[in-house]
């Protein structure tokens, strides 16, 4: 569950980065290009899709596991009867 959080804030924190890169990047193009803020927008890009897949991944396990634990109660009860 604690994962889940931290992923959530990351992905917000790193759109917030991505939203304030964007704008520098057209206030100031030429050094945006030169300077460090094309590798910065391309990293929090990546973060965001890192992220992102992070708490799919995460969603997806608890809805198999719980599947999973559930046709297992339901076999158990079924055999041990």
């Amino acid at each position: 569950m604690i994962l889940l959080v931290m992923a959530l804030a990351g992905i917000l924190l790193n759109m917030y980065v991505v939203l304030r890169l964007y704008k520098f990047a057209r206030l100031e193009p030429n050094r945006f290009e030169h300077g460090c803020g094309l590798p910065l927008l391309v990293m929090a890009i990546t973060d965001v899709l890192t992220l992102v897949g992070v708490v799919v991944f995460d969603v997806l396990g608890f809805v198999i596991i719980d599947e999973h634990l559930y046709h297992n109660a339901i076999l158990q009860n079924f055999f041990c009867k």
